[in-house]
């Protein structure tokens, strides 16, 4: 019997998209195991899909895909490293089979060390947050995710993937970490979907009630053009409820009828729908996260800024994309994009993240496995 590849993952928004992908280039090659109690985002109905087995961790049928792993599988894709279950997996297996872990970036950027260049200053003070407190907070990982020693998880696979390139210099530089890299990445579009540009003069701000967003260092920046701003759009619907609260009540004393606050989870077509509206996006992370939504909303032409230090800031300049500096927010710059800065964008876009790079991706991992 040909070996396969098995896939351990947690019901999250991007895994359907994750599947057809995997099964488009290596059709019939892949088993994803996703653990039925453990809910990143909400449920998603995988049914249609004969290679999604949905089994809770610790029961029989769970082990069942893991037992006589190097008889099975080529390789162990995990989509994420630093769940229990993940751990438990890599340290029971790294010696038997190949293992590959696609680094999300919680992961590597949860550490005390990080805090001062994690969060920004008035964040800092306010919430006096740490990644290992904040983690122990979100509700979504409350029982499923353990302390920040993932150096030791990292040090077993036998090769990783990262969201940005430029994390590959940031595992080598704070980790010591130069196992073999293999490039992927998730799918955040599809391109048999025309997408309307943006046109709207309000602001998506943010992606989640976490302190890693640094609401409130952006306050002084939308404070220079909120007259020339609809509404300010704040996605709460996961992390933190108190930090969401918190947030909210302080935005809205600021700046009152102008904030729409999103507390239910969205889906893509309900985020693109929202797009339609706000011709901005403001993140102020430094660490990767929300790569979805912001890659999303330059593909729909929405003006994005970011902080200069961030991550995806320096990543997405590298790549030629046009994206702005947080400090550039005010009166002139609450314009709408170009056309012509939309369109070198997605051509950006589709060079950089079509399904056919993306499957590339995948075939190149399949090939370092045969």
């Amino acid at each position: 019997m040909k070996k396969q590849i098995l896939h351990i993952a947690e019901n999250s928004t991007f895994l359907q998209s994750t599947i057809e992908l995997f099964e488009k280039y290596l059709p019939g090659m892949n088993v994803f195991l996703v653990d039925l109690d453990f809910i990143i985002h909400k449920k998603f109905d995988y049914s249609q899909y004969n290679c999604v087995h949905l089994v809770s961790f610790k029961s029989n049928m769970y082990e069942s895909f893991i037992e006589d792993a190097v008889n099975k599988w080529k390789v162990v894709i995990l989509h994420n490293i630093g769940t229990q279950s993940k751990r438990l997996i890599i340290n029971r297996l790294h010696l038997i089979v190949p293992l590959h872990g696609i680094i999300w970036g919680w992961e590597i950027y949860d550490s005390v060390k990080l805090e001062k260049l994690i969060f920004l200053p008035v964040t800092r003070q306010k919430f006096k947050p740490t990644a290992l407190s904040l983690k122990q907070k979100l509700l979504f990982f409350r029982k499923n995710i353990e302390t920040n020693n993932y150096h030791t998880e990292l040090e077993k696979l036998t090769s990783y993937s990262v969201v940005l390139d430029n994390e590959i210099v940031f595992l080598n530089k704070f980790y010591g970490y130069t196992k073999k890299t293999l490039k992927f990445n998730y799918p955040f579009f599809n391109n048999d979907i025309v997408f309307s540009l943006v046109k709207g003069k309000s602001v998506l701000l943010g992606n989640s009630a976490t302190p890693e967003n640094n609401h409130l260092d952006l306050i002084p920046y939308l404070k220079n053009c909120i007259n020339h701003i609809d509404k300010i759009v704040i996605p709460l619907s996961y992390g933190d409820k108190n930090y969401g609260n918190q947030i909210e009540k302080i935005y809205t004393d600021e700046f009152e009828n102008k904030i729409q606050v999103l507390r239910d989870f969205i889906s893509l077509e309900s985020y693109s729908k929202l797009l339609d509206e706000c011709g901005f996006l403001v993140m102020g992370h430094i660490r990767q996260q929300a790569l979805g939504n912001i890659y999303m909303g330059i593909y729909r032409g929405a003006k994005v800024f970011l902080h200069r230090k961030s991550f995806a800031y320096l990543d997405l300049k590298n790549k030629g994309f046009i994206v702005y500096d947080l400090e550039s927010i005010e009166l002139e710059s609450i314009k709408n994009e170009t056309d012509e800065n939309v369109n070198i964008n997605k051509a950006l876009v589709q060079n950089w993240f079509s399904d056919g790079v993306l499957g590339n991706y995948i075939l190149e991992i399949n090939k370092f496995y045969n």
